[in-house]
């Protein structure tokens, strides 16, 4: 996964909700200057955001299920 990727998925699933390009790059470099790999960092503003909106999001086979 990519930084591009970040901000692309991120965006798409979570702009309607008010979510700021420029908020969405402030906490990807702080994740990146806490030594996270993008897939972290992703994972991370997912879960964050999913409490934040009540957008349900899913993680593992269990949670499909």
């Amino acid at each position: 996964m990519t930084r591009n990727d970040v901000v692309n998925n991120i965006m798409a699933n979570y702009r309607k909700y008010g979510i700021s390009q420029e908020w969405l790059e402030d906490e990807i470099r702080s994740g990146e200057q806490q030594g996270f790999s993008y897939r972290t960092i992703y994972t991370g503003i997912r879960m964050a955001l999913g409490n934040v909106t009540g957008q349900e999001e899913l993680f593992t086979v269990s949670d499909m299920a």
